[in-house]
C-alpha cells in the first residue's frame, strides 16, 4: 500500500525483521487496514489504519517524561524535586492560593510560592488535593468537615478513562518478548464517524502473568481499548484525613455508544489473531474464542480493565 506522499510503499519490516512482526504486519494487510508511517497524524484522521509503535527507548528502557526533560535539569539552581514529598493541601490567604502543605520525613511541612502555585498531580490526585483543600462541592466538603474556600461543583466530575479488552491465543512455541508493541492499529466503529474509536496493541504474555492467571505460558495478545470513551465517572473524598484513600467511580461503558466501540474492536482483534498469516504462530485462540454476539458483549463488561488513561 502506497503511503500519500511517498514514491514507494512502507514497511514495517524495514524497521523490524522479526518473523513474528512480519506475519502480524501480513495479517493486518490482508484485512484491507492501511498502513502509516507513525501512529500520529493522519492515522487520527482515517477510517482506520496501523503503524509501527512510536516510543521513546533509550538503552532498552521506556523514557518517562521527568527521565527525559527533568532528569538532565536536575543540578540547576532553580529547580528542587523532593521524593517521597506528599502534597496534602493548598495553603491560602483569604481565597489566593499561597503554597502548598506537604507530608516530608515524618512531619507536615509548608512552602511557600513566590508567584503562583501548580497543581498537576494527575487525574486522580489533583482533585483529591483541591478537595482536601476545601475547593470542590459545598455539600461534599461538609459531609467531611473540611473548610469551604471555594464552591466549586465540577471539581472532580468529568472523570474518564480508555477501558481496555484483551484477546489471547496459545502460541506452539516461544515468541520474541520486546519492551513495547510492534504495531498499533485503528479502527472506527462506525463508518460516519470522524475519527478512530478504538486501538489496538499487541503483547506477548509474560510467564509469570501466564502462571498467575491460569494462562498458557506462550500467550500471544491482542489489547483494544476505547479511544474517545463518552462515558463519565467522578472522584470523591472518603474522609477528611489525606491518607484517607480516595473513591474512584469510573463508570466504564456506561454510555451507549461506548460497548459499541469496545465490540467492534474486539471483533477486529479476533479477526486480526486469526488471520491466514498469522496461523503458524498460534495453536488456537483461548480468549474469548467462538462466543456469541450476546455471551461477547458479556465478556467485554466482565473482564474491562483500565488502560492508564485516565483524565
Amino acid at each position: 500500500m502506497l503511503r500519500p506522499g511517498r514514491s514507494r510503499p512502507f514497511s514495517p519490516q524495514e524497521r523490524d525483521p522479526n518473523p513474528a512482526v512480519q506475519a502480524l504486519f501480513a495479517g493486518i494487510r490482508s484485512l484491507g487496514i492501511p498502513i502509516f508511517e507513525n501512529q500520529n497524524g493522519r492515522i487520527m484522521e482515517a477510517n482506520g489504519g496501523a503503524s509501527v509503535a512510536d516510543m521513546r527507548i533509550r538503552d532498552g528502557k521506556r523514557q518517562s517524561v521527568f527521565r527525559s526533560y527533568v532528569f538532565p535539569r536536575m543540578d540547576q539552581p532553580n529547580l528542587t524535586v523532593l521524593a517521597h514529598a506528599l502534597v496534602t493541601r493548598l495553603t491560602f490567604e483569604g481565597n489566593r492560593a499561597t503554597g502548598v502543605e506537604i507530608s516530608y520525613e515524618g512531619s507536615t511541612r509548608r512552602i511557600r510560592a513566590g508567584r503562583e502555585v501548580v497543581l498537576s498531580l494527575g487525574a486522580i490526585h489533583t482533585p483529591k488535593v483541591l478537595l482536601q483543600s476545601g475547593i470542590g462541592d459545598e455539600a461534599e466538603l461538609r459531609r467531611f468537615g473540611i473548610p469551604v474556600v471555594q464552591h466549586l461543583p465540577g471539581v472532580g466530575q468529568g472523570f474518564q478513562d480508555h477501558p481496555a479488552f484483551c484477546c489471547l491465543w496459545d502460541c506452539p512455541q516461544s515468541l520474541p518478548t520486546s519492551l513495547v508493541p510492534d504495531a498499533i492499529i485503528y479502527g472506527k466503529s462506525e463508518a460516519g464517524l470522524d475519527s478512530p474509536d478504538f486501538q489496538i496493541l499487541q503483547a506477548v504474555l509474560s510467564p509469570a502473568d501466564a502462571a498467575k492467571f491460569g494462562l498458557p505460558a506462550r500467550g500471544w495478545a491482542l489489547i483494544g481499548n476505547v479511544v474517545q470513551p463518552k462515558s463519565r465517572g467522578r472522584i470523591r473524598l472518603t474522609g477528611f484525613d489525606p491518607a484517607d484513600p480516595v473513591q474512584i467511580e469510573a463508570n466504564y461503558l456506561s454510555d451507549p455508544d461506548d460497548p459499541k466501540a469496545a465490540l467492534a474492536c474486539v471483533e477486529l482483534c479476533r479477526e486480526i489473531g486469526n488471520s491466514s498469516a498469522l496461523r503458524p504462530l498460534v495453536r488456537r485462540e483461548m480468549i474469548p474464542d467462538n462466543f456469541e454476539r450476546s455471551k461477547l458483549d458479556n465478556y467485554i463488561r466482565d473482564t474491562a480493565f483500565s488502560f492508564w488513561h485516565q483524565t
